[in-house]
């Protein structure tokens, strides 16, 4: 693939980061919604278990929602980063507002304390 370089523009970076949570050089930027696509047994749930139990173990990520149909066929796939099972959905159409439910409902939790 051939590559062009065009200077028909300046970009401008804001002077703040998008970013705001500190992590290491070798680790992707967070926040970041990520997907794992790829053909049957290619590795996709451990890939993103193994990149989950690294976020833990750094204080990346202290929660974690599963969407995937295919957790209890892949359990002990899971149980490398801990997924609790009360965090693990099967994807439907309410999935992401049942999750958007709980997240608010921990978080009025959170401000009661």
């Amino acid at each position: 693939m051939e590559l062009k370089k065009i200077n028909k523009f300046k970009t401008k970076l804001p002077k703040a980061s998008a970013f705001t949570i500190d992590t290491d050089d070798d680790f992707m930027k967070l926040h970041t919604l990520t997907i794992a696509s790829g053909k049957r047994g290619g590795g996709k749930s451990v890939a993103v278990a193994n990149l989950v139990a690294d976020a833990k173990a750094k204080g990346y990520f202290d929660k974690v929602y599963l969407i995937t149909p295919t957790y209890a066929s892949n359990k002990s796939i899971w149980e490398i980063c801990d997924i609790q099972e009360d965090d693990v959905y099967e994807p439907d159409i309410n999935v992401l507002n049942t999750i958007k439910k709980n997240v608010e409902m921990e978080k009025q939790e959170w401000e009661d304390f």
